[in-house]
Order: structure tokens, then sequence, then C-alpha cells
């Protein structure tokens, strides 16, 4: 029941499996796990620098971190109120840039979320609640956004959206 791949900076890869654990693929081939238990079980799966896991739950409507010390967050969504992003509806896919910023696609909300390392979230794109493609600047408009990916355009990091039509 693998769902979504992460890899760090060392070049391990790291997929979710059922019952929230993480399995790691090292570059040599060496695989281990990482028992997270089942309030980590989510959809997506990314790594930031410090060793943190994140994943959605995308029923629960909920961002959650998985510390290196084993300790389980919920840090958006879902009534926590910490942000204008605190009501997360099917958190479907997120990113991470080079400052571990975390990017989380809120598809129906059709919002992109941020979530800093300091844990601040807020809303980067997209308005909540209002449905429609805006390009331009931020924040725009957004139609469902379902997956996202960090890159460049014009050789300058840019965060690329998919919104369904």
């Amino acid at each position: 029941y693998l769902s979504a791949l992460s890899i760090d900076s060392a070049g391990n890869l790291y997929t979710p499996q059922a019952y929230g654990n993480i399995r790691k693929i090292t570059p040599d081939g060496v695989v281990s796990t990482r028992a997270a238990g089942q309030e980590f079980a989510g959809t997506t799966l990314a790594v930031d620098s410090r060793g943190n896991f994140y994943t959605t739950k995308v029923l629960a409507n909920q961002l959650v971190k998985l510390t290196p010390g084993g300790e389980i967050i919920a840090i958006a969504g879902n009534g926590i109120s910490n942000s204008n992003c605190l009501g997360l509806a099917t958190p479907q896919a997120i990113t991470l840039d080079a400052d571990d910023n975390l990017y989380v696609a809120d598809t129906l909300n059709h919002t992109i979320c941020k979530v800093t390392p300091a844990g601040v979230v807020s809303t980067f794109a997209g308005k909540a609640g209002v449905s429609g493609v805006l390009l331009g600047a931020l924040p725009g408009g957004l139609n469902q956004p379902t997956s996202i990916a960090l890159g460049k355009r014009h050789g300058r990091p840019a965060l690329f959206v998919l919104n369904r039509q």
C-alpha cells in the first residue's frame, strides 16, 4: 500500500506504508522501517533537513509531523487554530523548499498553505472557498489544486500547481 515518495538531501528514498510506518531505502539499496503508528498514516510524505516527516491525512483534513524523537504533532487543519489555513479541506499534496518551508495543496479550499520551520501556517496562494484560476500576482486564484512541485522558472525558484479543470 505505497502511496508516495520523498527523497532527502543524502539521496535516501522514503515511502509511507499502511498503518503509518515509513520505509527507507538508501542509495546502496539497504531497506529499513521506521515504525510511526496509525496516528501518522497518511497519503503523502515529505522529509525536511532536520529529519522531520510530514504527511496529510486527507479524510481527517489534517497535516501532521513526525519528529526524529517519535512525537506526532498535528500542525494544521481540522480546527487547529494557528493560522488562516486551519480548516484544511482534502489536503492532497505536499512539498518542501530548500529552506524547509512546507507547501500543502488544500484541494477543496482552492489554496496552497505554507508552513514555516517555526510552525507558522499561512495561505500562500489562492483564496479560501473561491474557485477559479487567476494567473498573476499572489494570491491569485486556484481551482482544486491536486499536486504541487518545486522547480525553477526563468532561473528562479517556482512552485508549480496542478489544478482541476
